[in-house]
């Protein structure tokens, strides 16, 4: 089994702020970075520049641990942030690991990198393809980086 390290909010802040944003619209949920800690799970949210196409997104992060203090179970998700939407309807991209190896899985949500996987298309949260690259916050950060610096629809 493959051991995640858990991720280091902290330097990754610290390493990709020229890609994050502070609002201060009353209406955004998260206007500035926010972190809640548990003994066995981390959830943050980063709220990021605005985006041409996409608006105002963040990124949505969530770590739980196992005994041994690695990732048990991650999820990275770019999003819409506001106007607050459904899943799909916010969906931009996101990675996670969480086991979709029953049986009964169609074909198509099937990949070779089970359980780490990423739901690659816009607005369409149930399409799943493997993930090789993403394994932590900072692996997302650098993912969708030049979509954020340049503008670009993500792909």
């Amino acid at each position: 089994m493959e051991h995640l390290n858990p991720s280091d909010f902290t330097i990754a802040i610290e390493q990709f702020e020229h890609l994050l944003h502070q609002y201060s619209d009353p209406a955004i949920a998260y206007p500035v970075p926010y972190e809640k800690r548990r003994p066995k799970r981390i959830e943050a949210y980063y709220p990021l520049k605005p985006h041409p196409i996409y608006g105002i997104t963040a990124l949505h992060a969530v770590e739980t641990y196992n005994e041994q203090g690695y990732i048990k179970r991650y999820n990275y998700e770019w999003f819409i942030m506001y106007p607050r939407m459904g899943i799909s309807s916010k969906h931009i991209t996101s990675w996670g690991n969480d086991p979709h190896d029953d049986p009964d899985t169609p074909p198509e949500l099937r990949v070779q990198t089970e359980p780490h996987h990423q739901h690659h298309i816009p607005f369409h949260r149930a399409a799943r393809r493997d993930n090789y690259t993403v394994r932590n916050l900072q692996d997302a950060f650098v993912a969708i980086e030049p979509y954020l610096l340049q503008g670009l629809p993500y792909t």
